[in-house]
């Protein structure tokens, strides 16, 4: 299943619950659909792409718009907002610290630290 994620797999399975008996099966099967989507996608674009001339500026929002409905549908969804918390407050310190080139990495490595150094508080 790792092979499969991608942002709107992880999405979809955390706010749609299957109704089947195999909850398994039915992520899974998601996952796989994704996938399969995303590379004959992909491959499409690519053979078919330089057929089209597009005004693409601006499309890169698109991204920022899927993280942030993923935040907030996680925010909706739980009443444990810690986690959420850190994220947001780690990256925001991080885009101060070192720029919008250089903030990532910082803010990951100080999530993890502190996902696990919390860890038993934060459960």
């Amino acid at each position: 299943m790792a092979h499969t994620l991608s942002d709107e797999t992880f999405m979809l399975l955390n706010f749609v619950k299957p109704k089947e008996s195999a909850p398994q099966d039915f992520m899974f099967a998601i996952a796989c659909l994704h996938h399969i989507y995303w590379v004959l996608g992909t491959a499409l674009g690519v053979v078919l792409g330089s057929q089209f001339s597009l005004n693409i500026q601006g499309i890169s929002f698109i991204i920022t718009g899927v993280f942030v409905v993923i935040f907030v549908e996680q925010w909706r969804a739980t009443n444990r907002h810690t986690p959420a918390l850190v994220g947001l407050l780690s990256a925001i310190l991080c885009l101060a610290l070192f720029g919008k080139t250089y903030f990532l990495l910082p803010t990951l490595v100080i999530m993890v630290v502190v996902f696990i150094l919390f860890k038993r508080r934060l459960e």
